[in-house]
C-alpha cells in the first residue's frame, strides 16, 4: 500500500491525487486508513521467514464497503483525468 493526498481545488473542492500511479479522483483508490501520521495508518503487516526458494506466493482480498452518502463511481473533477495504467501494470520508473 501507499498514501495519497486530498487537494483542495477551488471550484472543485476537495480531490484525491495519487501521484505514484498518476491518478486523479478518487476511482480505483481503496481507503484503509485516515491519518496524520503514516505510522498510524499502517493496517496490514507481516514478514516471511525462510528460504526464498520455499515462498510459493499469496492471494490478498480486499472487502470494499461504502460509507453513507458514498457513491459507487466517485467522478472526477472536470478537466481531471485517471491513468490508463491497470492495477496489475508494473512502474518504469
Amino acid at each position: 500500500t501507499h498514501a495519497w493526498v486530498r487537494i483542495f481545488l477551488p471550484g472543485s473542492g476537495w480531490v484525491e491525487f495519487d501521484p505514484t500511479n498518476g491518478i486523479i479522483g478518487s476511482r480505483g483508490l481503496v481507503r484503509v486508513a485516515v491519518a496524520r501520521d503514516p505510522y498510524q495508518a499502517v493496517p496490514l503487516s507481516g514478514s516471511w521467514s525462510g528460504f526464498p526458494a520455499s515462498f510459493i506466493g499469496m492471494d490478498v482480498t480486499v472487502d470494499v464497503n461504502l460509507g453513507p452518502g458514498q457513491d459507487s463511481c466517485p467522478s472526477i473533477p472536470s478537466g481531471g483525468a485517471t491513468n490508463s495504467r491497470s492495477a496489475g501494470d508494473k512502474r518504469s520508473d
